[in-house]
């Protein structure tokens, strides 16, 4: 749910080259062609947000979101596929609900922010009024004063920054680790530049990079960003097709003079599709997602961790190895840069 391997996880070619080439079968559900659905077996039209019932929660408010239009086309919401794919297998009482039900079974929830509510939400309450304010303080919200109400899930209630029980794996005490790739001396001097992505105010994420208007705001098309001090040392110019590259794969783009980005490193821009590059694309330099001396190598002391404590709290698990390899702005990869000639670059097919 809510993934796009092939353009939004690291090391592109490792998906298309090892896994993909090593699953039965793939079913794309979408509500538009991602690079994930151009590998697929199957490619299913999902429902947009104008077209289903949706609650959406925030910190203050439950709001009922209503479809604006009927789905088109073929497009069916995700609670359809559920209960129609689950008849074929026979098992269809067991996900034979609306998406519907599934609100009445989220508003029966047992936080505190629901069950205060006075009256008591209802589908049909919320139906009616569109937008209920939830059991929650008036005013600002508070993120410190929330914090200070918590039970930390310690053996102490409080911060650890010491762990005894760690000690045998050399991780009792918090400490500043650096960074996997980008700390490497040896490929630094292969490889002089940090390569780093970063999300743009234009797209949402991936989303929305195919509308004209959007993307002209972007730029028209994907490019990255050097600083004008390395770019000079590189006889690279403002709008020079370049080549962005590691051990990994390489990319082609245009190239933006920019003294924002720090010396030494290359940024490019989240978001534009496989297709919009002349060569490759940002997530071919990306870290590997199976190389042992990076995440899966930092995932494993995590788990070793968990594996020591019994338990460990849901954000602790995620902050190392999975922005480590697990998402599409990463900082943690280098890349050497030079400039395109002649007929070098070739249209990404």
């Amino acid at each position: 749910m809510g993934g796009n391997p092939i353009h939004n996880y690291p090391s592109r070619g490792r998906w298309i080259n090892e896994v993909i080439p090593n699953l039965d079968l793939i079913v794309d559900y979408d509500i538009w062609m991602t690079d994930t659905g151009e590998y697929a077996d199957y490619v299913l039209p999902d429902t947009t947000t104008f077209e289903r019932t949706e609650l959406l929660t925030s910190f203050c408010h439950l709001t009922l979101q209503e479809p604006a239009i009927e789905p088109q086309g073929e497009s069916r919401d995700i609670s359809y596929l559920m209960r129609e794919l689950s008849k074929r297998l026979g098992i269809g009482e067991y996900f034979d609900k609306t998406a519907e039900d599934w609100i009445k079974i989220q508003l029966n929830s047992q936080d505190p922010a629901i069950v205060g509510i006075t009256p008591p939400v209802t589908f049909e309450r919320l139906k009616k009024e569109k937008m209920i304010r939830a059991n929650v303080p008036e005013g600002p919200f508070d993120m410190y004063a929330l914090f200070m109400q918590t039970k930390i899930p310690t053996a102490s209630g409080r911060l650890e920054f010491y762990k005894e029980e760690l000690a045998d794996i050399g991780e009792p005490m918090a400490k500043y680790v650096p960074a996997l790739e980008v700390g490497d001396e040896k490929k630094r001097e292969k490889y002089p530049y940090q390569f780093f992505t970063g999300r743009q105010r234009f797209f949402m994420q991936s989303f929305f990079n195919d509308d004209p208007m959007l993307a002209k705001l972007s730029g028209g098309k994907p490019s990255a960003r050097m600083n004008p001090e390395d770019a000079e040392r590189e006889g690279i110019k403002d709008g020079d097709l370049v080549e962005c590259y590691n051990d990994r794969g390489r990319m082609q783009t245009t190239m933006r003079l920019d003294n924002a980005v720090p010396v030494g490193t290359v940024h490019m821009w989240y978001g534009w599709r496989h297709r919009h590059y002349k060569v490759g694309m940002y997530s071919d330099l990306l870290v590997d997602v199976g190389s042992d001396e990076t995440m899966d190598s930092l995932a494993q002391k995590n788990w070793e961790t968990v594996e020591k404590m019994g338990s460990i709290g849901p954000f602790v698990l995620g902050c190392e190895s999975g922005t480590a390899g697990a998402w599409d702005t990463l900082w943690d990869a280098v890349c050497a840069v030079r400039k395109v000639t002649g007929e070098e670059g070739d249209q990404n097919e």
